[in-house]
């Protein structure tokens, strides 16, 4: 990637010159050093207070545990929804996020869902300079009352137990979602074939198919051309000779 342009030097140049040191545990780190990027092996222990489907667990799982996580989808497929799990997953681990973007619009709609849930005060609108006067302008210095947010050992202990097995039971029941949804998909195709051949056969006025020949056999007689006709294919393929016997 160039860092300059027409000999000027590039907006991601400036960035580089700013840089005085990397942390080892970075993933810039990893790539310069040619470094395989970290992973956790152990499942996490997740909660998703903003909801959720198959997919947006997924990616959350995958940001959580991967050192280097890309989720993408159009617009109104949940991302900023998961965003908003992941920052939760971080801030229940002690971890910090910082959430940017190439424009402020990004940002604020993730600030303003965290507001309407009344949790907006653990966030800093950052980024531009004016963001950021009206940030520090407009604090007041007042906290909302969190004492009820302070658990003992064990209760922390029992919702973490709870937690794990309402997750295990999770797992089980979107995988029965999942199936359930290849299962209508499957069923979709084949009302969509059936519908193509009724059309196709009520178009033809076709003539009802009948076993004349077997309808005007005997109990014993069909009896005994199903046997012999069983004898008959233990050799192999029936002949055609043999069908118009």
């Amino acid at each position: 990637m160039s860092v300059s342009v027409d000999g000027r030097k590039s907006l991601l140049k400036h960035q580089y010159d700013k840089l005085t040191s990397i942390s080892p545990r970075s993933v810039l780190a990893s790539y310069l050093e040619g470094k395989p990027l970290s992973h956790n092996p152990e499942k996490p222990q997740l909660i998703f207070p903003f909801g959720f489907n198959l997919s947006q667990k997924a990616a959350v799982e995958k940001a959580i545990t991967e050192q280097v996580s890309i989720i993408e989808g159009p617009p109104g497929t949940g991302k900023t929804q998961t965003i908003l799990n992941i920052i939760s997953n971080a801030y229940m681990n002690g971890k910090t996020v910082a959430v940017v973007s190439n424009n402020n619009s990004a940002t604020a709609n993730v600030l303003e869902k965290l507001d309407k849930y009344g949790v907006g005060f653990i966030a800093a609108y950052l980024g531009s300079k004016q963001n950021r006067t009206e940030f520090f302008e407009n604090q007041s210095g007042q906290l909302p009352t969190m004492s009820s947010w302070s658990l003992s050992h064990e209760e922390r202990h029992r919702i973490r137990t709870q937690l794990k097995a309402a997750q295990n039971k999770l797992d089980e029941m979107l995988g029965y979602k999942n199936k359930q949804a290849k299962l209508k998909q499957e069923l979709s195709k084949l009302k969509t074939e059936y519908g193509y051949f009724k059309s196709y056969y009520e178009e033809s006025k076709l003539d009802e198919l009948r076993l004349k020949a077997v309808e005007r056999m005997g109990s014993q007689k069909l009896l005994k051309f199903m046997i012999e006709y069983k004898e008959v294919v233990k050799d192999g393929p029936v002949s055609f000779k043999n069908k118009n016997l």
